[in-house]
């Protein structure tokens, strides 16, 4: 008999996720032909297999050769409410768990949020590629084979390679819509396209349609980008008050939930959150956004167990790590909010937001040698990564704001003046202003008699600009050999000046250094995938980018190039 546990997932060419289905389910979107040769099918976090070898197995050979066997398968809510540090205010934007935030020019105030909410230039046909059809007469044999099929394949790929995509992160980027205009207008999404997806669902809007389903999105976007409330509850009530099923309901609730909280109306969202989690009890968002609720509340006890039960679903998302820091504070679990700040950083090594707040905290705790050390940290680490990469959809959605960030930096380093305050004040500024070119100029003067951290921040943020090839060349020669001290993305950082330079080989020999220190560095595969896509190497791009995705599904850049793929 097939096993009716949910635990199938797709991901799809963008790097979607859509799921978890039943055996039985998957086998029936195959047969419906609801995904393309390019989708990738996997079973329990096991390896990803082409959803193309499945449509264009022979089912009918299979079951000759194979033995019948049954189936056992964010800007943050609001300052403090403790002394601890003004966190960055609410600022609802985009951003879904498997959507991402359209990136603006630096200049007015970042693109993405990094947001705590989490795919495609247009509209993916996905009648464009031809499947097979699969007969009524091959359907008595679907069980035993397709199961036979998968396991094979799966034992194939197991023996071929060594599956890098993380089991947590998949679960936690799960969707099961069927409707291809919905999936169509979360690829948009995930690209940041958001103009152009509120566009479609305008005029969908417009036909009156039958279906529901695309309430949600169409919701959400006038909720995160427009703060058209009014407008996004309305169509809520609609889903909320027809005969829909209990999943479609539950994400009404969540988003209901959601305005509320962000205009601080009513009780916050309390009640559309535990609605939510009636009918879909597991849902990590409506349980983290519930805890957001009881935090805003001052119910810190409430708000603990309900993110540490988000915790359970989702363990490696930073942002609920950062929040169980900032309950525990209020409950004067001072060594406990250390370990919860820590995670969030272990989590998302690359997100600044993670150091403000452990930062902040340690200057409260009265570390200030710590504090700043931890601050100095946050400069050696990428500063668009939180950018690219968004939160989950339905999580909590915010801009990048460089102000509180330097608000935050000085308010740790001002007690301690030096050369290293100085640039990164000007260095935050750089990216506050829009690559500012007073900025500039002024990080190019501390690098000529500057520190090794000087001299890489002076290169980034010449590369950010429009430079001459003279200018960065003299960078490079300024800047020397060992990169150690300063960590692995002063290697992506020269690696980009050398492939601006043509200097391929050397670059290469960087993003090893980069790679063999930190393996999950987006920003290193994704500058590797493109010197592989200049030197026409297709195939080990793609591979770069699926990677990259396995570590993180919501970087922006990296599903925009797999679309292009």
């Amino acid at each position: 008999m097939p096993s009716s546990n949910k635990d199938w997932l797709v991901r799809t060419k963008s790097g979607h996720i859509l799921g978890p289905y039943t055996q039985r389910e998957l086998y029936q979107e195959l047969q419906r032909q609801q995904f393309q040769a390019q989708d990738e099918i996997s079973q329990a976090g096991k390896a990803w297999i082409s959803a193309n070898a499945l449509l264009n197995h022979d089912f009918d050979e299979v079951t000759r050769t194979s033995a019948q066997q049954s189936t056992g398968t964010l800007k943050l809510d609001q300052h403090w409410d403790e002394s601890l540090t003004p966190s960055p205010t609410p600022t609802p934007s985009l951003t879904p768990v498997e959507t991402y935030r359209e990136v603006r020019p630096l200049a007015s105030r970042e693109p993405v949020k990094p947001n705590w909410n989490s795919s495609s230039e247009g509209v993916v046909n996905r009648n464009a590629i031809p499947h097979p059809k699969i007969t009524q007469r091959r359907a008595p044999i679907l069980t035993a084979v397709f199961l036979a099929v998968v396991l094979g394949l799966i034992i194939q790929m197991s023996l071929r390679r060594v599956d890098t995509t993380p089991a947590a992160v998949i679960t936690k980027l799960s969707s099961n819509s069927e409707a291809p205009f919905v999936r169509d207008v979360y690829d948009l999404i995930a690209r940041n396209e958001t103009e152009k997806a509120l566009e479609q669902l305008n005029r969908h809007h417009q036909t009156n349609p039958k279906e529901l389903e695309y309430l949600i999105p169409y919701a959400a976007l006038l909720i995160l980008e427009n703060q058209n409330y009014d407008q996004a509850r309305l169509h809520l009530d609609k889903v909320l008050t027809s005969s829909v099923g209990n999943a479609l309901k539950a994400k009404a609730h969540l988003w209901y939930g959601y305005s509320l909280l962000a205009t601080s109306e009513d009780d916050l969202g309390e009640s559309h959150f535990l609605e939510a989690l009636q009918l879909n009890p597991n849902d990590p968002a409506a349980r983290f956004n519930l805890g957001r609720t009881y935090i805003k509340q001052q119910k810190y006890a409430h708000a603990l167990d309900y993110l540490q039960l988000a915790e359970v679903e989702v363990p490696d998302l930073w942002l609920i790590h950062i929040y169980k820091g900032r309950a525990k504070v209020a409950l004067g679990r001072f060594d406990e909010a250390r370990t919860s700040f820590r995670l969030a950083i272990e989590s998302s090594p690359d997100r600044w937001l993670s150091y403000v707040y452990y930062g902040l905290f340690l200057l409260n705790s009265r570390d200030p040698i710590e504090a700043r050390l931890t601050m100095r940290t946050m400069l050696t680490r990428d500063p668009l990564f939180e950018v690219y990469s968004p939160a989950p959809w339905g999580f909590f959605q915010e801009e990048v704001d460089y102000r509180e960030y330097l608000s935050n930096f000085l308010k740790v380093m001002t007690q301690h003046r030096n050369d290293e305050q100085e640039l990164g004040k000007t260095f935050i500024s750089f990216l506050m202003n829009g690559n500012g070119p007073v900025e500039t100029v002024r990080l190019q003067t501390l690098a000529e008699k500057g520190s090794l951290m000087a001299k890489v921040l002076s290169l980034e943020a010449l590369l950010k600009t429009e430079p001459k090839s003279e200018d960065l060349r003299r960078a490079l020669v300024r800047l020397g050999g060992s990169l150690v001290e300063f960590g692995p993305y002063a290697y992506v950082v020269r690696a980009e000046a050398k492939i601006r330079l043509g200097l391929f080989v050397e670059a290469q020999q960087d993003l090893q250094s980069a790679l063999l220190s930190e393996p999950k560095s987006a920003a290193a595969r994704l500058l590797q995938a493109k010197l592989f896509k200049i030197q026409n190497r297709k195939s080990d791009a793609d591979r770069e980018i699926q990677t990259l995705l396995s570590y993180h599904p919501n970087y922006i850049p990296a599903i925009k190039m797999a679309h292009d793929f």
